[in-house]
């Protein structure tokens, strides 16, 4: 029986997924043999692993005119790319792993590759599936698993049974999930990472857009400066009480607090990694500089609201309930709108608009957030009769792309500058539209109103985000859209299904108290879910969840052995019945933050517990030469590791970093305390920070270091 369709969705209906079944478009029929080839693979010491890998494709079996009615999206409108490999007999344990990811990539920004080191040396095959779209969700991945493990039987001379098991993280997590509430008898284990829930997908952007722009960039870096460890300071000091208000909304909705002092984002103008806060125009966290997260105005969201929803722009500018009938200070300030008259149009040589030219009089002031994010509607001379481009209907096109310039009146038209589709041209539609004397409504009142839309869209399912969006009786303090898209946000990663907790197989989640993406009190949300559906008891054989301090959003860096650890839990406890360690402790509190016990006994999950502090504090100020007193304990929870070594990394603002030489312990150990004095050699705000180092079986040079560290700051007058 296949899973019960969500309401309103353009997403292919879900299909139930089992061991035996033939998926109508993705069968050992319809698979393609592309090519076939003897490598080796060569780890860092030198050892080779030969392996046999086999590419191939599932074709695309549809056009938009052939899907049925009320489906726009779907895997089988674009050709599917395999990639599997299989060590040689001797390294091979009858199982198999795969990373999985919605979208393509390339080098070690491809989430759909697994170390080929980790999988060989763990007796394990790989599964690549390369995603000719992002509405693949668990089938084209069910299918890739199944065929290949028909051919590994073939390969290997194998009767018995394989074992496969299937991580993701960001995005992938939805598909993980999917898979995990979708099939049966496809995976032994799966692992969802850095996991996106129903309405996560959309929400998070909107509260970090909402944030970025009703708090200045100065501020924001402030708030920055201030939630970074011993800074002495609030993080509500730099703000006024409205500003405030919206950072409590971005925190009540998850927004881990620890990731307004420690998150990263790549800044795409510098190719960097900069604090939260502090990037510069065009990068990946969003409309302005410095939203806390990818809040992609046109990327995922957007685009659905305006098509699904299309009175919300409107609605949100005039009806009681909406910020927009009675804006705020902020929101009046940022706004943008008004019609510009075209007074030439100039074309390159094959007659295409690349550049518009205004009335000067006729164009709108900008406001506080300037030209970022402006859209600009065509409409015919008469200002009434507006185009829009629904050639592909899942993807109308509202809005020409381009550079504004005020100086010259002068609407540049270049490539989409939207870095999801970063070579995608101006509709032509629109273009083709074009004439003097018709007018581009220049305006931003899209992106403001949709940076309000979780107010307007609460999900149903008891996530605790949405509790500030209440009264107390439970009723909803602002007007709810008639069509929750929230609830279709995460389909197409998911398969066509909203996860409601009700697991088939075993499932491990990980999730980071930094992580300004995936928000940290969903993988608890989701525990509550799996718990409620399956009961406590049932949970407890099938579910797992561990949260890791000072790390964001990623299952690698300082977490990449944790994960590690999680992959090998979980093939004992499938192949074996070892059950894996237990979860992490941890509560929500009423500004959906977890919170997680002091100490490692009663915390609990894989991660060493390092509580350091400076003259008993997480601050110390000092004299110049006056010694500073350092104490530390660094502790496993229990039976999850020894701790190896731990070193010292001095900051000073200004000053690259140095970390001294660490100290290896001569026998491993599951709890050290230490005490140091230390003199900085000169005055200025230093952070210093204790990095540790663990193992499960106190081995070192293993794929599955636990690492963790803590900071203190230290000012020297």
């Amino acid at each position: 029986m296949s899973p019960t369709p969500v309401a309103g969705s353009d997403v292919e209906p879900p299909l139930a997924v089992d061991a035996t079944c033939a998926d109508p478009d993705y069968n050992e029929g319809t698979f393609v043999v592309d090519s076939k080839q003897q490598l080796v693979y060569t780890d860092p010491s030198g050892q080779t692993i030969p392996y046999t890998e086999v590419k191939g494709h599932f074709p695309a079996t549809n056009t938009p005119a052939t899907l049925p009615s009320g489906v726009r999206r779907s895997p089988t409108l674009n050709q599917q790319d395999v990639v599997w490999r299989f060590p040689a007999r001797e390294f091979w344990q009858n199982r198999s792993f795969q990373h999985t990811y919605p979208l393509q990539g390339t080098g070690p920004a491809d989430l759909n590759e697994v170390d080929l080191g980790f999988a060989f040396t763990n007796g394990a095959f790989t599964v690549k599936v390369n995603p000719g779209n992002p509405t693949g969700g668990y089938r084209v991945n069910a299918a890739a698993t199944k065929l290949a493990k028909a051919y590994a039987n073939q390969h290997y001379g194998n009767s018995t049974q394989i074992n496969s098991y299937l991580w993701g993280q960001s995005g992938g997590s939805g598909q993980a999930l999917g898979a995990a509430e979708g099939t049966t008898g496809i995976w032994a284990g799966v692992i969802p990472a850095v996991i996106v829930t129903t309405g996560l997908t959309w929400h998070s952007f909107q509260w970090q857009a909402h944030y970025a722009l009703a708090v200045p960039l100065e501020k924001r870096s402030e708030v920055r400066q201030a939630a970074e460890v011993g800074s002495g300071r609030s993080i509500y000091d730099p703000l006024d009480v409205e500003q405030r208000s919206v950072l409590d909304e971005l925190l009540k909705g998850g927004f881990p607090r620890l990731g307004l002092g420690t998150a990263l984002t790549q800044d795409l103008v510098t190719g960097g990694e900069v604090p939260v806060g502090d990037a510069t125009v065009g990068s990946l966290v969003g409309p302005f500089p410095g939203v806390a997260g990818p809040s992609l105005v046109y990327g995922p969201g957007a685009t659905a609201i305006r098509a699904l929803d299309p009175t919300y722009e409107d609605d949100f500018w005039s009806k009681p309930g909406y910020a927009g009938a009675n804006p705020p200070n902020y929101l009046t300030g940022a706004k943008v709108d008004g019609f510009a008259t075209i007074t030439e149009i100039v074309r390159d040589a094959q007659g295409v608009p690349t550049a518009l030219k205004f009335d000067p009089a006729t164009v709108p002031a900008l406001g506080s957030i300037g030209a970022r994010n402006l859209d600009y509607y065509v409409y015919d001379a008469d200002g009434t009769t507006r185009t829009i481009d629904t050639t592909n209907p899942a993807s109308p096109v509202f809005t020409l792309t381009g550079t504004l310039d005020t100086t010259t009146s002068t609407l540049a038209l270049p490539a989409n500058p939207n870095v999801l589709s970063a070579t995608a041209p101006n509709s032509r539609v629109l273009l083709d539209a074009l004439d003097v004397g018709d007018k581009i409504r220049i305006n931003n009142r899209f992106f403001l109103a949709y940076a309000h839309y979780p107010r307007h869209s609460i999900l149903d399912n008891g996530n605790p985000a949405y509790n500030q969006y209440k009264d107390k009786t439970g009723k909803p303090k602002y007007p709810q859209r008639e069509i929750q898209l929230a609830n279709i946000s995460s389909l197409a990663a998911m398969g066509g299904i909203k996860e409601t907790g009700n697991i088939k197989t075993k499932v491990m989640v990980m999730e980071n108290l930094e992580d300004a993406n995936s928000y940290p009190s969903v993988a608890g949300f989701y525990q509550q879910q799996v718990e409620k559906t399956l009961g406590k008891r049932k949970a407890d054989e099938m579910f797992r969840v561990y949260y890791q301090e000072h790390a964001g959003h990623s299952n690698g860096g300082l977490v990449q052995g944790i994960f590690n650890q999680m992959v090998l839990d979980l093939v004992a406890w499938a192949e074996q019945g070892v059950a894996p360690k237990p979860s992490s402790s941890y509560t929500i509190d009423s500004m959906t933050q977890v919170v997680q016990p002091h100490d490692a006994v009663n915390r609990k999950g894989l991660q060493p517990v390092v509580h350091l502090t400076a003259n008993g504090g997480d601050r110390a100020e000092a004299s110049l030469l006056q010694p500073v007193n350092l104490s530390a304990t660094i502790e496993m929870p229990p039976t999850t590791g020894k701790i190896l070594q731990y070193s010292w990394t001095i900051e000073r603002q200004g000053v690259p970093a140095v970390t001294e030489p660490a100290t290896v312990l001569p026998t491993p150990t599951e709890k050290v305390t230490l005490t140091r004095p230390i003199t900085l050699p000169g005055s200025g705000e230093y952070v210093v920070t204790l990095n540790t180092i663990a193992d499960r079986n106190g081995t070192t040079g293993t794929s599955t270091p636990l690492q963790n560290f803590d900071r203190v700051r230290v000012v020297v007058r």
